[in-house]
């Protein structure tokens, strides 16, 4: 996959069908970290996904809705002040709308490992006029999901199964720049999958944003609103080596959010739409997005 470099210096963060259905909802989505507190610190936190697609046949005569909803358990762990290890629990709940006939699937999806570490962090510095955190990592992510259930007598769409039966690779860079009570937040997200057992591999996937944020403290709490952009890029889906149709795409997301911290609790919701898109040839149409969370930290 060709990542642009414009992309990344401007940010310094679908499926094989059988069956019935050709074309079915599913992006380039993928997981950034965001806006995280108190590098030195760990957390455990609960993490909410939605977001939903209607996707047009080959035939265009019928229609398909995917509503997906993800819950996802996960935290940080310090081994010092530069290097922690993150770990992403999440379960997915699934349904599916093709001309009235509904399936579902609530499953546990693939666990994420990784380990960032801090390379530049100027925030301990007396007062410096810029702050700049900048770290670097990698990860695995563990075919813990099942990537083989059939609902109706036909199998799930590769992209809606809750695993992708492969071991995959990722790299991401968070940057976090701050001057006096305004700052910027830029995450990316390279995930290199790999082939089942049924020589299927998903497309590689680029996810990357931007958020613009404000930082209040009234007491102690702060508030931090936020504005931003979301990237995201799939690469074409391949069967033994043939290109699936009706696979990959990209899109551009506009988001709005805030955050609050209090004490060792941190909570915050982000509510996004698409303004570009090009999914599944254009046979697939992401709607509104809304991502939640809460975190305790120690």
């Amino acid at each position: 996959m060709k990542i642009r470099i414009f992309l990344f210096a401007a940010l310094i963060v679908s499926g094989y069908v059988a069956n019935a259905c050709d074309v079915c909802g599913g992006g380039g989505g993928g997981s950034l970290f965001g806006i995280l507190p108190q590098y030195q610190k760990h957390f455990i936190g609960f993490r909410y996904k939605y977001s939903a697609y209607q996707s047009t046949h080959h035939d265009e005569s019928t229609y398909g809705n995917d509503y997906m909803n993800t819950a996802e358990l996960w935290g940080r762990y310090s081994v010092t002040d530069r290097l922690h290890f993150y770990a992403m629990v999440p379960y997915q709940f699934v349904k599916r709308d093709e001309d009235g006939v509904i399936s579902t699937m609530n499953e546990l999806s693939d666990i994420t490992v990784l380990a960032n570490y801090i390379l530049l962090d100027n925030s301990r510095n007396a007062q410096p006029l810029v702050k700049h955190i900048f770290q670097l990592g990698g990860g695995i992510k563990l075919p813990t999901g099942k990537s083989d259930i059939v609902r109706n007598f036909q199998s799930l769409p590769e992209n809606l199964q809750p695993g992708t039966g492969t071991f995959d690779y990722l790299m991401t860079a968070v940057y976090t720049m701050r001057i006096k009570n305004y700052g910027l937040n830029a995450d990316i997200n390279y995930k290199y999958n790999t082939t089942n057992n049924r020589h299927y591999r998903q497309g590689d996937r680029f996810n990357a944003s931007a958020r613009f944020f404000a930082w209040y403290n009234y007491g102690s709490i702060s508030f931090l609103p936020n504005v931003g952009l979301d990237y995201e890029h799939a690469d074409i889906d391949t069967k033994r080596s043939h290109d699936v149709e009706m696979t990959g795409g990209k899109s551009v997301f506009t988001g709005i959010g805030a955050d609050v911290y209090y004490k060792s609790f941190a909570a915050g919701c982000r509510v996004q739409n698409a303004v570009y898109q090009h999914l599944n040839e254009g046979n697939t149409t992401g709607k509104w997005r809304v991502n939640a969370q809460i975190l305790y930290l120690f």
